[in-house]
């Protein structure tokens, strides 16, 4: 399949969608690294006086690390984690099929470029932080006993020798934890990665502090809870306070690269094996054990699929189960009838399924039926359709909580 980069124009919608269930482009993102950091300085006076460190911490919470939560979806919306299961069951197809490979207490592929998901993914996350990407992974979590130990990532070049200065991240799956690690100090500190998050830093932070994911403990490292990290480091375009300290308040950007855009998959692959060393972008203290299993096949494709697929069949029975015990709740509490409660029911149906009803039809029906706002805001967090979910919890802003039911 071709498929090629390039920068969209002004007209065009600056964060594209990674899939049809994914947000609008019209959302706004927050950054929320900074209420995450300060545990950095927590535990001992020292800490709070140490030079060294207050400079690391700065950086990060000044806008040179960034975290999103549900950048790409909801973290009930497994779409994305489906389709990434999907296009490994279609490479599995193939006769020269790689599949997963050992790499440093979990698991990796390098730049994946038979998933139209991925490519997708990484596109989304350059566009919105204005970066050229180099190179790219795709890494696996089998479960609560993978991990990845603290590290500075190295720098990968791209095709006209430039080296990268931006690592972003992805998470499709089971949450994990992100760690950064200050070594001088001893100081951590972590954040969540949700299905659906984002993570980004820049080099100065990549200097400053190492990072890593958690190994769980107890009986959280058994759970078949599979994870995907997409991991894309890159060359920013300009400095604009998406991917920087550049202040919001500034209109200017500051241009610092004029690249032509590219995906790691379109350059040059002797080159890439020169520049890259043998494409390692991570540096990490490896034991000689841990060092003797790298790059052995671990996992076909079609076995990460099928664990993938596993985990999100039982993530959605846990959501059915939830929903039924709302669904009681509604007719024991609020005194639906059961001819409302039917006719509610197939106009919900007919909602999520076409659009031959609108969320504001859908809304005024339900409220005729006697069922409350809240309740349907309840309702709507259980949508397997996320365009419809977004589009629902829209429609209910218009309401008060305290509106009466319509007779």
């Amino acid at each position: 399949m071709s498929y090629q980069y390039r920068k969209k124009n002004s007209s065009e919608a600056s964060v594209p969608s990674s899939s049809s269930s994914s947000k609008t482009t019209s959302t706004k993102f927050t950054n929320s690294i900074t209420k995450y950091a300060s545990q950095a300085l927590k535990g001992s006076e020292s800490k709070r006086v140490d030079a060294n460190l207050l400079d690391s911490v700065a950086e990060i919470v000044s806008g040179n690390a960034v975290y999103i939560e549900r950048f790409h979806c909801e973290e009930s919306d497994y779409e994305t984690l489906e389709r990434l299961a999907n296009d490994l069951d279609e490479c599995s197809k193939e006769e020269t099929e790689e599949g997963m490979i050992n790499w440093s207490k979990h698991l990796k592929r390098e730049n994946p470029e038979f998933s139209e998901t991925f490519r997708t993914v990484v596109e989304r996350m350059a566009e919105y932080f204005d970066v050229d990407v180099f190179a790219t992974r795709l890494n696996f979590y089998r479960d609560g006993s993978d991990w990845k130990p603290y590290h500075h990532d190295s720098h990968a070049f791209g095709a006209n020798g430039h080296k990268e200065d931006f690592t972003m991240g992805a998470s499709f799956g089971a949450p994990r934890a992100l760690s950064f690690l200050h070594e001088p100090s001893a100081s951590s500190f972590e954040f969540p990665q949700k299905n659906g998050d984002v993570f980004a830093f820049s080099s100065e932070v990549n200097a400053a502090m190492k990072h890593g994911v958690p190994q769980l403990s107890g009986q959280e490292q058994f759970k078949v809870n599979p994870r995907f990290s997409i991991i894309a480091w890159g060359r920013r375009r300009s400095l604009n306070a998406r991917n920087s300290s550049v202040s919001s308040s500034s209109d200017e950007k500051t241009t610092i690269a004029v690249d032509e855009s590219r995906m790691p998959w379109h350059h040059d692959t002797k080159n890439n094996e020169e520049n890259e060393q043998g494409g390692s972008y991570e540096v990490s203290l490896e034991t000689p054990s841990s060092a003797k299993n790298a790059n052995e096949r671990v996992m076909s494709n079609n076995e990460v699929s099928e664990l993938v697929q596993k985990f999100i069949k039982r993530k959605r029975n846990e959501t059915r189960k939830t929903s039924k015990a709302l669904v009681e709740h509604l007719k024991e509490n609020n005194g639906i009838d059961d001819f409302d409660f039917v006719r509610m029911k197939k106009q919900a149906r007919k909602y999520q399924r076409d659009d031959t009803i609108s969320a504001k039809e859908f809304v005024e029906s339900a409220l005729d039926s006697r069922v409350s706002v809240d309740d349907l805001r309840n309702l709507a967090s259980y949508l397997p359709n996320e365009q419809k979910k977004i589009e629902l919890t829209n429609e209910l802003q218009n309401y008060s909580s305290a509106l009466p039911f319509l007779s």
